[in-house]
């Protein structure tokens, strides 16, 4: 992608952002809050990290002195997070000690903001600045949970006075802190300038915003806490992003330095850094591309040897069409350590060979796909909850009015059988919404053992069921509902008199199969059997069986696929990492 499209790739980040965002405010204002506050206080430590760990090389201490109270004021903000109406972290205490934790940590942030500028054109004592700010820190939370610091939330009326007025004079440090960043922006990097001074009206608008609510849960609150995000999404484009894609604006004095000290930077920018020659040949990496490709040192190897040779290649070939000066963006998936990666490389052709630097953003992908895969499993359980259980009730209804009329026997069963399908249903819906929900720890399982506990709970009738082989796979709960819908519909559907349970693993990966010597999938089937909705004739399920199979598989970053058996059956095979 060419480097002159990364504002529309921050755009689109930007709005998946708020679409994360807007799904935890629907769901519960206590999440929203928590995941917002986590995302401020992970980039405000990510700045402190990389401003301490880079400070021996910086040309100016601007940096150093926000990332040493950036680490304190995420502290605060983290207790903030903790001590919020609903955490139920602080016994005895209200909502006033979260909104006195955040006035306070905000004072800090706006004085931080302030004073930064000063150190454009002097040098700060990084130890020094450590303790001033502990020290500084430490009184505050004295302050608060001492009960000496001015109440700023009043459980029934709202925003004190001094809250509201406290803010007014946040907002006021801002905008003198805007215009002493001004009288120094020859000194900054001009984009780096740029997103400072829009990060900082960013949180002009939200200290307003927090002015305006009498309740913890309002939605001027919540707006408050959107505008911060963006305050810090804003702080680490300009400190972060910007520093990370170019480093050398920030944390190169002279690229010219002896190789030791350039090694010993490299590895202290948290992105990975390759050098090759005209030829592309490695010739100086840091730890990060190392650890990328499990602990192989790609030092001396061609470019295209070093990643593989078809994602190795394909860089080569990005890179290769580049003139002298020219940039551009080449992403690639990479599997390390057994997990699946994306990384953009940023590259670069300089007068002797070529400069990549890769950031890491499997997580902007992941949480891009969650928010995708969050609407599209509401949509699903929506609408079966609103048709299929619909469908059932007015059978039941119907039969149960004949039944009235009649007092025949039949409709009743009929009724009661209704009623058996609508809870069937439900269940069915719950299964989806605990088997595609993201995000939860993967673990190890004995696909044997799970195996014979889905089936001590099914009915196999005079089905004879095999199971053959060990396996230990890296899963969720929810694998035991992909195991039940693929033998229970091997049991219900095929009408077959064996079933047969095979697991193995080999050099592709592990594989677990369900064969049955029933009557086969219908071939007018066979290409959408696994998409929402997909049943045979005559069939009373819902046809979301298999398309939660696919989606759980597919979430542990496997397959599954459906063979015709020999002579006859069918074969579902599950083929995962």
């Amino acid at each position: 992608m060419n480097p002159d499209n990364k504002w529309l790739r921050a755009l689109i980040l930007i709005g998946i952002l708020m679409a994360i965002l807007y799904v935890c405010w629907w769901y519960s204002f206590l999440l929203f809050h928590l995941i917002s506050e986590l995302f401020s206080i992970i980039i405000a430590v990510s700045i402190g990290i990389v401003a301490w760990n880079s400070r021996r090389r910086l040309d100016n201490d601007f940096l150093l002195f926000i990332g040493i109270a950036f680490i304190f004021i995420a502290t605060i903000d983290l207790l903030h997070t903790l001590a919020y109406k609903g955490m139920n972290v602080f016994e005895g205490y209200d909502a006033d000690l979260p909104t006195q934790l955040w006035i306070g940590a905000r004072y800090l942030q706006a004085g931080a903001l302030v004073l930064s500028p000063l150190f454009i054109v002097r040098r700060l004592d990084a130890n020094v600045a450590m303790i001033g700010w502990g020290l500084l820190t430490g009184a505050l939370l004295g302050l608060i949970f001492l009960g000496l610091f001015p109440s700023c939330f009043i459980e029934g009326q709202g925003l004190t006075d001094f809250k509201v007025y406290s803010e007014l004079v946040i907002v006021a440090i801002l905008v003198v802190a805007s215009l002493h960043v001004g009288k120094h922006r020859k000194r900054l990097d001009r984009e780096v300038y740029g997103l400072i001074q829009l990060a900082i009206w960013f949180m002009v608008a939200s200290e307003l915003a927090f002015t305006q609510y009498a309740s913890v849960f309002a939605d001027m609150n919540a707006i408050g806490h959107v505008l911060k995000v963006m305050e810090f999404y804003l702080l680490y484009l300009a400190i972060l992003r910007t520093g990370i894609s170019e480093p050398f604006r920030i944390l190169f004095k002279d690229l010219k330095e002896s190789e030791a000290l350039v090694r010993d930077t490299l590895d202290t920018v948290p992105v990975l850094v390759i050098k090759t020659d005209r030829a592309m040949n490695v010739i100086l990496s840091n730890h990060l591309v190392v650890d990328l490709l499990d602990g192989a040192d790609p030092t001396g190897k061609d470019l295209g040897s070093a990643f593989g040779t078809e994602r190795g290649m394909k860089l080569t070939q990005e890179v290769n069409k580049l003139g002298e000066g020219e940039r551009s963006i080449v992403e690639m998936v990479i599997v390390a350590n057994r997990a699946r990666r994306t990384i953009e490389w940023r590259c670069l052709r300089t007068a002797d060979g070529f400069l990549l630097m890769g950031l890491d953003v499997t997580a902007e992908r992941v949480s891009r796909d969650l928010v995708s895969r969050l609407n599209e499993d509401r949509r699903v359980i929506h609408k079966t909850l609103r048709h299929d259980v619909l469908n059932q009730i007015m059978v039941a209804r119907g039969n149960i009015e004949l039944y009235k009329m009649s007092d025949r026997e039949g409709h009743l069963a009929k009724a009661i059988a209704a009623m058996n399908k609508t809870v069937e249903i439900i269940q069915l819906t719950r299964n989806l919404e605990r088997a595609l929900e993201s995000g939860r720890p993967l673990e190890d399982m004995d696909v044997r053992q799970l195996a014979m506990a889905v089936l001590a709970d099914m009915d196999t009738g005079a089905v004879e069921v095999g199971l053959n082989g060990d396996l230990m796979i890296v899963a969720d709960e929810a694998m035991a509902s992909v195991l039940g819908n693929l033998i229970g519909n091997a049991i219900t559907h095929a009408r077959p008199e064996t079933v047969s349970i095979n697991m193995w693993e080999d050099d592709i990966g592990k594989h677990i199969e369900v064969r049955d010597d029933g009557r086969g999938v219908p071939q007018d089937l066979r290409e959408s059997l696994f998409e929402e909705g997909t049943k045979g004739s005559g069939s009373e399920g819902t046809g979301m069986g298999l398309y939660l199979v696919r989606n759980t598989i597919e979430r542990y970053g496997g397959a599954v696929r459906y063979f015709p058996g020999e002579p006859r059956g069918s074969v579902f095979r599950i083929d995962l990492p």
